[in-house]
């Protein structure tokens, strides 16, 4: 931010900096630093935009009126279908076991992601 009077640049304390990146409580630097993803400040703007009608549809929702609405008969049926021709545990795991590039004791090993 530049002081229009003495045309210098001012310091901005961090609580206000911080309140700047925040758009209705959606922090999209911090968003981007957990997704590991570098954003332009156009694209940070556009988040921004995405975000508050993303937030301001959820208020409507919060204020829609429930307490009426009850359970109807058709709810209360299973909708999952029975397995026709299930498989015998273990019959496709070693087949699928021979197709990955790593196994250990009989699983899948995969990289680690996780710290």
């Amino acid at each position: 931010m530049i002081d229009p009077v003495r045309n210098k640049k001012l310091k901005i304390s961090a609580d206000l900096q911080k309140a700047n990146r925040i758009s209705n409580g959606v922090d999209i630097e911090k968003l981007a630093l957990l997704a590991r993803i570098k954003l332009t400040p156009a694209e940070k703007e556009k988040l921004e935009k995405e975000f508050k009608g993303i937030l301001d549809y959820i208020s409507q929702l919060k204020k829609v009126d429930v307490r009426n609405v009850g359970d109807d008969e058709t709810s209360k049926i299973n909708v999952m279908r029975e397995d026709d021709n299930p498989n015998e545990p273990g019959t496709c795991s070693e087949k699928l076991l021979k197709e990955v590039p790593s196994v250990e004791k009989g699983y899948v090993k995969v990289k680690h992601i996780l710290e």
